[in-house]
């Protein structure tokens, strides 16, 4: 079965998941998939300089037969003379301390395992061996479970650092490259049995499904998932664009411009997501029905709080919508500090209610516009970062020798307490440069030395709320 490695090959070509000298580690549990995948990048090593390590994870589940796979993969991992790195840890107790289903807590092992040693062993990628026969199965389970269209779409041939090489190759394919090569993969005993919603579809409903529907079924739902990835990701892109322009990102809340709630339903659903996100730390259980409570809240009364799952809640503020979790105060006149985030220069960018255009000029206009304020870009940069104010902040007011406290400054210049925590301050790396409507930097004034003008504009959006 030679020719699987030129079709592992074409695949990892047209997925990117390649690249010459990568350092690839490849989760290897000892099972025929990832004993394939291990031998597969093997052969392909030279071609792309590899270096290669497999990591496995003892989740001590099975008495003799774990410890019998673990030493299964370190004898084959010294015969292929590369690294083995093994993390032993009971599933059973970390699934009762966390609330979860073994296989959940496996998971999570297996990932966070996989994570530390790619980050202290210096690895790049981590491998994978999902294969065609897991996509048919996890496109169907999410189904049945309700998914929405990313649900569909499966597994992706990458995300993140992760890849899987063998994602459109069928399991048998696979067990005859290894009977070619005359190698065998450990064989887990509890794959056979139903207990599991994966393994009852694996050896029930899908054989029932080959046999009287479609012979082809994972080939079948493969391509369906592909087509499926491609809408997906447009409309992931859209997403992404009204995500930077209507959240505006705090230390402990996420704001929803109102702005957004116009927006069609598949872009707005993702941006209200994306928010709970930024302050959950994931979607879990998050479902539909929460993302129509926040829908609907935010068309409701203002002031208006109510819960939406797992300790987040959202508030109406005059249509822009707070998410936070239960039992912050809120207080939106005063809010709390924008997190520090880089941009690029030149562009438009969308923070809260105001539209920040960089622009670059070969000199400051004859006539001004009040909303602007010019420096010399050689000084700034073309990546600036903006943040709200934090303690100890200090800066060179133009005209000045030396530094003074912002702090000091907003008072002399009597500037509103409920104003101070929300000004925006433009940095080059960790020097401010520019305070909003309050301080610009002396040592990034435009002079006659200067070849190129950066015009940093801060304009109030104007809102239509009749639309």
């Amino acid at each position: 079965m030679v020719a699987l490695k030129e079709k592992v090959e074409a695949y990892c070509n047209e997925k990117d998941l390649l690249e010459k000298n990568d350092r690839v580690l490849a989760a290897f549990s000892g099972g025929s998939d990832s004993l394939c995948m291990l031998n597969i990048l093997i052969e392909l090593k030279d071609e792309y300089g590899l270096k290669l390590g497999a990591a496995h994870v003892n989740h001590l589940l099975r008495g003799e037969a774990a410890d019998a796979d673990e030493e299964f993969c370190r004898i084959t991992c010294d015969t292929l003379g590369i690294p083995f790195y093994c993390l032993r840890k009971d599933a059973g107790g970390y699934a009762a301390e966390k609330g979860v289903s073994t296989e959940v807590a496996g998971r999570e092992i297996r990932y966070s395992f996989l994570s530390e040693v790619m980050e202290s062993e210096g690895y790049n990628k981590c491998a994978t061996a999902h294969n065609l026969n897991d996509q048919g199965e996890t496109v169907l389970l999410n189904l049945i479970r309700g998914t929405g269209l990313s649900g569909l779409t499966g597994i992706s041939a990458r995300r993140e650092v992760f890849i899987r090489p063998l994602l459109s190759t069928p399991r048998i394919e696979i067990e005859e490259y290894l009977t070619a090569i005359g190698q065998e993969g450990r064989k887990d005993a509890t794959n056979d049995e139903n207990n599991y919603s994966r393994n009852k579809l694996r050896n029930v409903i899908i054989p029932y499904i080959r046999e009287n529907f479609n012979e082809d079924f994972s080939a079948t739902v493969y391509r369906m998932a592909e087509l499926l990835e491609e809408d997906n990701q447009y409309i992931e892109g859209r997403a992404k664009e009204a995500v930077e322009r209507y959240i505006l990102e705090k230390s402990y809340e996420t704001m929803i411009r109102k702005e957004a709630f116009r927006l069609e339903k598949a872009i707005l659903n993702r941006v209200v997501l994306s928010a709970v996100r930024m302050v959950k730390g994931d979607t879990i259980n998050i479902e539909k029905v929460h993302v129509d409570k926040i829908v609907r809240l935010q068309g409701g009364e203002t002031g208006k709080i109510i819960d939406i799952k797992d300790d987040i809640t959202a508030y109406n503020n005059y249509g822009d919508m707070y998410i936070r979790r239960r039992g912050t105060s809120i207080d939106p006149s005063i809010l709390s500090p924008l997190k520090e985030k880089s941009y690029n220069v030149p562009g438009t960018y969308y923070i809260g209610s105001l539209r920040v255009k960089f622009e670059i000029l070969d000199s400051i206009p004859p006539k001004k516009d009040p909303c602007c304020r010019y420096f010399d870009l050689e000084s700034t940069g073309r990546r600036i970062k903006i943040r709200n104010r934090v303690h100890g902040d200090r800066v060179k007011p133009l005209g000045m020798a030396g530094y003074k406290k912002v702090k000091d400054i907003f008072i002399d210049r009597k500037i509103k307490r409920d104003l101070r925590n929300n000004l925006l301050v433009f940095l080059k790396d960790d020097e401010i440069f520019y305070i909003e409507d309050t301080v610009t930097g002396e040592d990034f004034k435009v002079t006659d030395k200067t070849e190129k003008v950066l015009s940093v504009g801060i304009f109030k959006e104007e809102t239509d709320d009749s639309k």
